[in-house]
C-alpha cells in the first residue's frame, strides 16, 4: 500500500512590505511626506490629534498556510505569519 500526503499552500499578504534601505531613507526633520509618499506610497491609515501632530502608520501582514497530513488520518494546518508597522508622526502640522 503505498499513502501519498496531500499537500497544499495558500499565502495571503495586505499592505506592501518596508525594506530597511526604504526606512534609511527616511530622515527626521529633512525628509518631507511627499518624499515619504515616494519611498513607502500610500499609508494604511492616517490621523491628526488635538495637537495637530499627524500620524501614518504603514502595515504589512503576511500569512503562510501549509495543509499536510504527516501521519495518515490526521491532518495538520501549519502556518507562519510575518507583521510589520511603521508609524511616522509629524509634529507641529496646524
Amino acid at each position: 500500500m503505498i499513502s501519498l500526503a496531500s499537500l497544499g499552500a495558500c499565502t495571503a499578504t495586505t499592505g506592501t512590505k518596508i525594506s530597511d534601505e526604504q526606512v534609511a531613507n527616511i530622515h527626521k526633520g529633512i525628509t518631507t511626506k511627499a518624499d515619504i509618499k515616494s519611498i513607502l506610497g500610500n499609508p494604511s491609515s492616517t490621523t491628526v490629534d488635538a495637537s495637530g501632530n499627524e500620524r501614518w502608520v504603514f502595515t504589512y501582514d503576511e500569512q503562510k498556510y501549509l495543509l499536510g497530513a504527516p501521519e495518515p488520518g490526521s491532518t495538520d494546518l501549519i502556518w507562519d505569519r510575518h507583521s510589520q508597522r511603521l508609524i511616522i508622526t509629524f509634529t507641529g502640522i496646524r
